[in-house]
């Protein structure tokens, strides 16, 4: 396993090499499709606004889409990225994968290496907010905001991460420093 912050191989193609990006309007805001290959494979995502970087993370079982009525709003002042996990929604199935929230945590950051974003806000929901805080607390220079609804967490991990983290909320929303 790569230790964390290590060149996972990520790559951003061209819409050329995968299909062309679409665009789609949600109200007012043009919403970007797009791929970007991280470790081997290929993670969708949608993209709207400018400012900075404002990652959203789904839930279980969820995809970018569960994001589609928040972006409008939210591209106004950011750059919103909302993201499909491995695995989940319009991104590539990749069997036998590490879905241990240390992992998806690490892909994310991964993720964020081929955007060239150094760091970013993190706003995620459920399981999503599981990698988030697995991800604050692995890569905290790269979390400037986090904000997570009803996140899950495994009891044993759960104790770790808020440690990790210097404080927590076991339901509910968490604010990261910065807020």
């Amino acid at each position: 396993m790569n230790p964390p912050g290590a060149n996972l191989g990520v790559t951003i193609f061209a819409d050329k090499l995968f299909e062309a990006a679409a665009t789609v309007t949600e109200g007012l805001t043009k919403i970007e499709e797009a791929f970007v290959l991280v470790d081997g494979a290929k993670i969708h995502y949608q993209r709207a606004g400018t400012g900075r970087p404002l990652l959203l993370l789904h839930g279980l079982v969820g995809s970018a889409k569960n994001w589609r009525r928040n972006i409008n709003f939210l591209s106004r002042d950011s750059s919103v990225y909302a993201i499909d996990h491995f695995n989940m929604g319009q991104s590539e199935r990749v069997p036998g994968l590490n879905a241990g929230l240390e992992a998806t945590a690490d892909r994310l950051a991964a993720f964020m290496d081929a955007l060239a974003l150094d760091e970013a806000d993190i706003a995620a929901h459920s399981h999503g907010g599981a990698v988030a805080m697995m991800f604050a607390a692995r890569h905290p220079d790269r979390v400037r905001r986090l904000l997570t609804h009803s996140a899950t967490l495994g009891i044993s991990l759960f104790a770790s991460t808020r440690r990790a983290l210097g404080f927590g909320s076991p339901a509910g929303f968490l604010f990261y420093p910065g807020c």
